[in-house]
Parts: structure tokens; sequence; C-alpha cells
């Protein structure tokens, strides 16, 4: 009875043997087929089981991590490593333990790991992990963009401002600290109009209050805004909507930047063109009236010497008459000098606007009108116009160019003048150049050349050719100025001699035919 009792004993004890390793091995299978992060060890923390999901996700081959303590493949401090271990020692269940494992390519994997005893394997621990590394990669990339944030708030040299949907202040940075005078703890809280200026404020400052303050779809604005100490500035303010996603209105952030200095100069530069463009008015008036009444006076200058030619015996005008003749063309430079005055003067008060200019016309024009001029040299006017329209002021291009074209004839010292005419497009300008085959003009005069009343021609050319007054050039820089442009002169241009002047004139797009 007692041997049927041992073999029956030792024959359940075999069972029972069997059965367990039977159920570890269908534990393992369990184990390592299941789609999670999974990992059994014993008691000490050796790994005995893991999970295929687990491996392809390290990149481990089963064989790399099964008998090594699971405390081998964590980076952490050797203390938390201890106490992990001592967890599983004791069969102590942790709860979503934050834990960074190490891949098989040695970068750093972050899990929450939940780890228990199993019922029916007490000496084993079940490992349960949650791969949170996307989740750490967020929260690390939304604290860095917190503390850019911040450093923005705290570097920025203009105040900032943010408010609540009720316009509350619940944040702002150092500079507005620093420009208002007040504590961040007492700017927190407050409303945005406390800061604004008071009614006196704008009286004493001698502003009109702004009209925007309360409109909220005006993004930019100047106003007075008051400091803590009582004293004012002008503030230019940038504004900008805060809306959540669904189009709830959370605040609104504002910038301020103290603009005081540049409002002050800003009035005294329009106080200065305001100033400046009544004294050229007034001078263009003077110009104009002097100009005009002046040419009365030398009419009856020039009266008085017919009168006295009329008047005089044969004997008598014999001796007087070089005289009456010098004093004739002396009256008549004179009368063309005002003339040119008058012209120049009244550039003030040219209201022409722009039209599509036909450059061959003008050309015909201006040469019909120079060869029936009076005594000038002959000449030829080449051409080469590329464009040969454009937009601008007719009145100011023909002015140009007959200044120009009649400067190249009247100065010429041969018998034939040779003048070419050419317009280039150079980016955004035109090129319009007339360039002579004369003298040419020597460097140290080439800004001489321009002033009012200024000729370099000399002796007896100035009484026997026209447009000689001086103010010619004066007449072509100034409305080459006036549209925009400039002018330039190129003086000798071939074997020493030749001039050429160069005028640049806006040419937009839009402004083409």
């Amino acid at each position: 009875m007692g041997d049927g009792v041992e073999r029956f004993d030792a024959r359940d004890e075999r069972s029972s043997n069997d059965w367990r390793e039977r159920s570890a091995g269908d534990l393992t299978a369990i184990l390592q087929g299941v789609p999670a992060h999974l990992l059994a060890t014993d008691r000490e923390g050796r790994i005995e089981v893991v999970s295929d999901v687990w491996l392809r996700h390290m990149g481990y081959r089963r064989d790399d991590v099964v008998g090594r303590r699971v405390t081998d493949l964590i980076e952490a401090p050797d203390l938390a490593l201890a106490d992990f271990l001592s967890a599983l020692r004791q069969g102590r269940a942790l709860i979503d333990a934050p834990h960074d494992f190490v891949n098989a390519e040695g970068r750093r994997c972050a899990f929450l790991v939940s780890a228990q005893v199993p019922q029916g394997a007490p000496q084993r621990c079940l490992l349960v992990l949650v791969d949170v590394s996307s989740q750490r990669e967020a929260e690390a990339m939304a604290s860095r963009e917190r503390r850019i944030r911040m450093r923005v708030l705290e570097s920025a040299p203009d105040a900032i401002f943010i408010a609540n949907a009720s316009r509350t202040i619940t944040d702002a940075n150092p500079a507005a600290v620093r420009l208002f005078g007040y504590g961040i703890d007492d700017i927190k809280g407050s409303s945005t109009g406390r800061f604004y200026a008071r009614e006196e404020d704008f009286e004493t400052a001698g502003l009109s209050r702004p009209t925007h303050r309360d409109e909220e779809d005006d993004d930019r604005a100047r106003w007075l805004y008051r400091r803590k100490d009582g004293s004012t500035f002008v503030g230019e303010t940038v504004k900008a909507m805060i809306w959540d996603d669904d189009g709830t209105d959370l605040g609104k952030i504002g910038i301020v930047r103290d603009v005081t200095e540049q409002e002050r100069r800003q009035h005294e530069l329009e106080e200065t063109n305001r100033q400046l463009t009544l004294s050229l008015e007034v001078l263009d008036q003077f110009a104009y009236v002097a100009s005009h009444d002046l040419r009365t006076p030398l009419r009856g200058i020039l009266h008085i010497a017919n009168f006295l030619e009329e008047d005089s015996s044969p004997e008598v005008l014999a001796a007087i008459g070089p005289r009456l003749g010098q004093l004739r063309e002396r009256v008549d430079h004179m009368d063309h000098m005002l003339t040119s005055l008058l012209d120049y003067a009244r550039l003030g008060h040219d209201r022409t606007g722009r039209e599509a200019v036909d450059l061959g016309l003008l050309l015909d024009r201006i040469e019909t009108t120079l060869r029936m001029g009076g005594p000038s040299p002959d000449f030829t006017l080449e051409r080469d116009l590329a464009p040969a329209i454009f937009v601008a002021s007719e009145t100011a291009v023909e002015h140009i160019l007959s200044n120009l074209v009649a400067n190249a004839v009247t100065h010429h010292d041969g018998e034939h003048a040779h003048i070419v005419v050419r317009t280039t497009e150079a980016g955004t300008k035109l090129r319009l150049s007339v360039q002579d085959d004369g003298p040419g003009i020597p460097a140290r005069h080439h800004e001489r050349i321009f002033e009012i009343f200024r000729t370099l021609t000399s002796g007896p050319t100035r009484t026997k050719r026209q447009g000689l007054a001086g103010m010619g050039l004066a007449l072509v820089r100034r409305l080459a100025i006036r549209a925009g442009g400039r002018v330039e002169v190129t003086s000798p241009v071939t074997d020493g001699r030749g001039c050429r002047f160069d005028v640049l004139l806006p040419l937009e797009e839009n402004t083409k035919p």
C-alpha cells in the first residue's frame, strides 16, 4: 500500500513537472506571438521570453537579449536600475514607469514599463512596454518651442503684450516693463486701455485724438501712450488676433514701438518741405514776373534806338550807326535771355500729363524749326530710336531734345555738324542720348555748363548765333530731375572730339504704350 502510494506520488510529481513544462512552453509561445511589446524575466531580471514585436522594433535577434538582465538594456542612473531590480525581486507591481531602452543601433527608445508577477508563474515577472518615443519627441519639441517663444519675448526690443478674449493682459515682456515703467505684476491683469493717454495728454502734446483706437480691423496704428510716471510717448502699434482652431477668439497680441523721435523728425521734415515748397513757388513767381516785366523796358530801349536812327541826319547816323547796331544786338541778346528765363520759370507751373511720345515726329518738328532759325552751321540728324515711342511728358521731352540738338548745332566749330539721337532701354530707365562731332567740352567744365546763364562761347560767336543765353542745359537738367531722372555728359567721345549728353528717364512696364 505504501509502495503504491509512493509510486503514485512519483508518477503524480512527474505528471506535474510535465504539465509545468508544457505550460511554460505554451506561455512562451503565447508571449512571443502577442502583437505587443512584452518581456518575461525571472525574479533576478534575466530575460527569458521576448515578443517578436519588441524584437523587430528594437532591431535585436532573440539570442541577443535572452539570458541578459533587462537592466543591461536600460539607460538610467545606477540607483534607478537598482530600484527596478529590487521591484522585480520583491514582486512589486510597476505601473507606467518611464525608462529609456537602447536599441540595436545604440539609439534610445522611450517606454512606459508596467511589471507584475503572473498567476501560476510566481518565479516570473511579466513586463508590458508602451512605446512613448514619439510622444517624448513631441513634448521635447513643444518644450523647445516654448523656450524659443519665451526667449523671443525676453529679447525683443519692442514692448509685447498678450491679452485674452476679454482684453485683459495675461503676459508682457521685459521691454514692456522698461517702456511703460510698470512692474510685470502691475501689468498682468490690467486692461489694455490702462496704458492709453488721457484726453488732456493729447492737448499737451499738441496732437489730435486718433479715431482708430477701438477699430478691431485696424492692425497697425500710431497712438499716444502714458507711462507710469505720467509722461507720454507716441507708439506705433501692431496688433494681431489669436484664434483657436475652431475660430474661437482666444485674445490678441500687441507690439508697441516708441516712435516719438521719428514722429518729431517727420513733422520737422514736413514743415521743412512746406517751407521749401513755398520758397520755390516764390522764386518761380519772381522769375516769371521779372522776366516778363523786364521785356517791356527793353522794347522801350529798342524803340528809342529806332527813333534816334530815324531822326538823325546822315552825318550823325554815320557816327552813331555802329553803336546803335551794337545796342540792338545787346537788347536782342537780353531779350533772348529773358525769354529763356521765362521758359525756365514756367517749368514750375507745367501741369502736362504723361502721354505716348513719338520721337520720330518730335525730331521732325525740332529739325524743321532749327533749319528755319537763322545762321547756324549745316547739320545732319541721324536717328537710332529703340524704342521710338514711350510714355512721358511730351512737353518735357521736346524741351530736352530741342535744347540738346540746338546746343550741338550752335556750338559746332565747323561748317557741317553730324548729330546722332539714340534711345535705348537701360533696365527701368530710358536712355535718351544726343551725340555730336563738335569740339567737345573740357572735363573741368562738365558741371559748370549746367549753371544758369553759363556759356563757354565768347567773342563774336555770341552775337552771331542764336541759343547762347546759357539756359539750355540748365533747362535740360531741371526737366530731367523733375521727371525723376538725371543728365550725364561724356566728352570727348572719339579722337579728342565730340560730346554726348545722356538723359536717363524713368521707364516702367506699366507706362509703356
